[in-house]
């Protein structure tokens, strides 16, 4: 007997994916893009089948594609991760769907694995990159499955591709980041704007990492206390329930002071159009010819403006600024991140790895290892002292 009609799955759309399917026998049956008319034509033709054969369910269905599947999870993750993060994850994605965009996902196995990361070595990535966004594309799928769109073997079929070993494949290692010293600091300081050398100045004494710096609002400033702490709202462990703090030294205060923006708490406090107001208005007030002189230009400029400000720097600018003033300063290049280190090394060679750990906010002291350098004079002191005891 044929089951009363009333009762035929109702046709439902995934959210994540935006596919269109039905939930029959304990699983769910896609049948293609929701509201697309060849979809509406399956699923009529899936229920004519559905009451033909007493209520079994088809075995044929849509697949979804592998461009379908990191799709989905592109729409379900937009801003959850820090911008750094999640556009690593786009660029891994961005690799697997030019190579697998149209193949069943799956299909979505070792092999296609390994060819993404192929193509990620020859891009010239070290290979603690190309095992981190393989491990990516992998919790792409590990999303999938829990979605219920991406079979489960497809996950664990992944899983099994070992990350590249040391001399496996013809990869250069990751470049072991070590502090910058002050000196080379104080020579690429001369050769930086006002507001990107207090920058400098404020992360070097912090050691926040960069783009907590340059997200800094003054709501995150608790100056309420003879010591005052920087706590950022977003940051890279924010996922993961971990509240971050930083004590703000009495250098780093006296030049934050004159960024604070009380009437604009949620405001970055590092602005770059406030920052190109304030060159201009030096170059002008250096400048020997009559302001007259440039009523010509400042007419055209008026006419024409330039594009606007962004309401921060970001991470990447801030990075090429300093390098370019590493070059005119003739030092060697280094980076923001080593502000960090600097700091995790100075405190770790005066107060001890435990104390780096507690101001940078680390959970595992393994990991301040990882920044705080060993400070080979202070090693050879502390042997020679041994010695002559």
């Amino acid at each position: 007997m044929a089951p009363n009609t009333t009762s035929i799955p109702q046709l439902k759309r995934h959210k994540g994916s935006g596919q269109a399917y039905v939930y029959v026998n304990r699983r769910r049956l896609y049948l293609g893009r929701w509201g697309a008319p060849e979809t509406e034509e399956t699923y009529r033709r899936w229920a004519a089948e559905w009451l033909t054969t007493g209520g079994d369910a088809p075995a044929t269905g849509h697949t979804l594609s592998v461009a379908e599947v990191t799709a989905a999870f592109v729409e379900g993750h937009t801003g959850r991760y820090t911008p750094r993060h999640w556009q690593s994850y786009v660029v891994s994605i961005g690799i697997a769907v030019s190579l697998y965009g149209r193949e069943p996902c799956d299909r979505f196995g070792p092999r296609a694995l390994q060819a993404c990361r192929a193509v990620m070595v020859k891009l010239g990535w070290n290979r603690k990159t190309v095992n981190m966004r393989a491990g990516m594309l992998v919790r792409v799928f590990k999303w999938g499955v829990s979605q219920e769109i991406v079979p489960a073997s497809v996950w664990h079929g992944l899983r099994a591709v070992s990350g590249l070993r040391r001399g496996e494949a013809p990869v250069p290692e990751p470049r072991v980041r070590t502090p910058v010293s002050d000196t080379h600091v104080s020579a690429t300081l001369e050769q930086l704007s006002p507001v990107l050398a207090d920058m400098v100045r404020v992360q070097r004494a912090i050691g926040c990492r960069p783009g907590e710096l340059l997200a800094m609002t003054t709501a995150e400033l608790d100056t309420t206390e003879e010591t005052w702490w920087f706590r950022p709202t977003t940051h890279k462990n924010i996922n993961k329930g971990v509240e971050l703090g930083y004590p703000v030294p009495r250098a780093a205060r006296e030049i934050l002071t004159a960024y604070l923006r009380l009437h604009d708490r949620d405001a970055p406090l590092f602005s770059p159009e406030e920052a190109e107001k304030r060159r201009l208005a030096e170059l002008r007030a250096s400048r020997e010819s009559h302001p007259s002189c440039n009523r010509a230009r400042d007419a055209r400029r008026a006419e024409n403006p330039r594009q606007g400000f962004s309401t921060s720097y970001t991470v990447s600018a801030y990075r090429r600024a300093i390098a370019r003033a590493c070059k005119r300063a003739s030092v060697p290049v280094w980076t923001p991140y080593q502000l960090r280190h600097a700091r995790a090394t100075e405190i770790a060679a005066a107060h001890g790895i435990d104390a780096a750990r507690a101001v940078l906010g680390h959970r595992s002291v393994n990991t301040t290892a990882i920044y705080a350098a060993r400070d080979r004079a202070l090693a050879a002191n502390v042997a020679e002292q041994v010695a002559a005891g």
